[in-house]
């Protein structure tokens, strides 16, 4: 096995803690064989081939981005409210202090209603 290339000179492992972090993390080699070269190069053309496959096709991640795309297409989502301590509605009417143009009024599952400064 020859080597393809040596640039020890300038780029070793040995010499240069950058390059011994390169060949730490990815492999690097200053005096790479054939051999060598074209296994590395052909792992990173995988890796990013799948890379690619898994974008296109949707399954990058492993989370359902579903609700989340759902809720970014609706500007106007509704969410449920519920009043469930009864003491809740009570203080509501007895300290209703907002005006009424700056409230909005949402009815609930028992027909309560919730109103909301805004």
């Amino acid at each position: 096995n020859e080597y393809l290339w040596d640039i020890s000179d300038c780029c070793s492992h040995k010499t240069n803690d950058f390059f011994a972090l390169m060949r730490a993390l990815f492999g690097y080699t200053a005096t790479p064989t054939f051999v060598e070269a074209a296994a590395y190069i052909m792992y990173w053309l995988l890796v990013i081939a799948l890379f690619v496959y898994r974008h296109n096709k949707g399954t990058l991640v492993d989370k359902d981005l579903s609700k989340y795309e759902e809720e970014e297409s609706n500007p106007n989502p509704t969410y449920e409210l519920s009043l469930a301590d009864p003491s809740i509605k009570e203080n509501r009417e007895s300290e209703d202090t907002c005006s009424d143009d700056s409230r909005e009024v949402i009815e609930g599952k028992g027909g309560e209603t919730l109103k909301a400064a805004l």
